[in-house]
Order: structure tokens, then sequence, then C-alpha cells
């Protein structure tokens, strides 16, 4: 990780948009953790947020899909 990034780490009142002004948002595990536990009070390993996003995100084109089937039968999206 670059060192301007591990400074802007531990700084959890300044908000992220202002900590990363550029495209450069390589964290790693252990900082990315830290910095949800700062910034929005999660507790669960980044594994465990993505299984979650993960379910939520194939739930969310279930009900797509299912949408997409009452507007145009018969076509798969």
């Amino acid at each position: 990780m670059k060192k301007q990034n591990k400074r802007r780490i531990n700084k959890p009142n300044v908000p992220l948009r202002q900590l990363f002004g550029n495209d450069n948002y390589e964290l790693g595990r252990e900082n990315y953790r830290r910095m949800l536990l700062c910034y929005e009070g999660i507790k669960m390993p980044p594994e465990e947020i993505l299984e979650i996003g993960l379910r939520e995100l194939k739930r969310e084109q279930d009900v797509f899909n299912a949408a997409a089937g009452l507007i145009s039968p018969g076509k798969k999206c």
C-alpha cells in the first residue's frame, strides 16, 4: 500500500472522498477492515461483507429478471 494511503486511513473524521482524490484505492485487507470499522462501525470481516453483498446482488437480479419476464415474457435478460 502506498504511504500516503496509510496516513489517510488514520484520519477517521475526514470524508473518504477527501482522503482519496485520485484513482488509487489500494488499501489491503487489514486497512479496509479498519476503514469499515472507523467510518461505518462495521465489525464484520471483509469476506463476510462480500458474501452478504453477493447474496443480495443475486436476490436483486432475480427480482429484476422476474419483473423483466412480466414486461417481455419469454425474453431472457
